[in-house]
């Protein structure tokens, strides 16, 4: 069983936990909520996992506010996200994410620069 830290944070997470419904409001003194209600059943699901795999409460404190952030970059429900979407919310999050088509096209001209200087 996770323990209480001297930070509250057993606290806080229990009031998150309680309030679910509330991340769909935005704060008054915060910038991250839900913007599509869809999305809430992912908190849910989170704190079944959270429970199951014991993670402290600082973690599972840490891993809601990233999801928060998460859900408050697209207006989307998360599982219809293409990769547009997803690149705009990594965008958002300062991410960076490499694809197989960047990755291929980074090969491909690194191979142009060795050659040019193999021929020189």
């Amino acid at each position: 069983m996770a323990e209480d830290d001297i930070y509250g944070s057993k606290s806080k997470y229990e009031n998150f936990v309680k309030n679910l419904s509330k991340v769909l409001i935005k704060p008054k003194n915060g910038v991250y909520y839900c913007k599509n209600k869809k999305n809430v059943k992912y908190f849910k699901k989170l704190s079944g996992c959270f429970e199951a795999k014991d993670l402290s409460y600082i973690r599972r404190n840490k891993v809601f506010y990233n999801l928060r952030i998460i859900t408050f970059a697209t207006n989307k429900d998360l599982k219809d996200c293409g990769r547009d979407e997803i690149n705009k919310i990594a965008d958002y999050l300062g991410w960076k994410i490499v694809t197989e088509k960047k990755e291929s096209r980074v090969c491909l001209i690194m191979k142009e620069d060795k050659d040019r200087l193999i021929s020189h």
